[in-house]
């Protein structure tokens, strides 16, 4: 069983990575054995916090603003990849919208 949850998060990390990807202004690698993403966010022109914060009140998405982590991680906020596919598709497309104002 631990093999398939194994090979679910795969999926997942690899779905979230793509879509973050597709992103205006994100980008993102592929993790190493993680179920979170580090995603680039320096091209939307926003902080760490402050993309957390919009990602929350206009998508409604919760992330973490990567210098939470250290001031490395300014210009980066984590996602988490433990929710469905369905669940990461909806926030992704949500952030699609609020990033692009549809």
């Amino acid at each position: 069983q631990s093999n398939l949850m194994k090979s679910e998060y795969e999926r997942r990390i690899r779905y979230l990575v793509e879509g973050l990807n597709d992103l205006p202004g994100v980008s993102c690698y592929m993790p190493k054995g993680a179920i979170y993403a580090f995603a680039d966010i320096t091209k939307t022109g926003m902080t760490s916090n402050e993309f957390s914060e919009f990602s929350l009140s206009k998508a409604g998405v919760a992330v973490t603003p990567g210098n939470f982590f250290g001031s490395y991680g300014e210009g980066f906020v984590r996602f988490s990849a433990v929710q469905s596919k369905a669940v990461i598709g909806k926030a992704l497309s949500a952030l699609r919208g609020a990033l692009t104002n549809e």
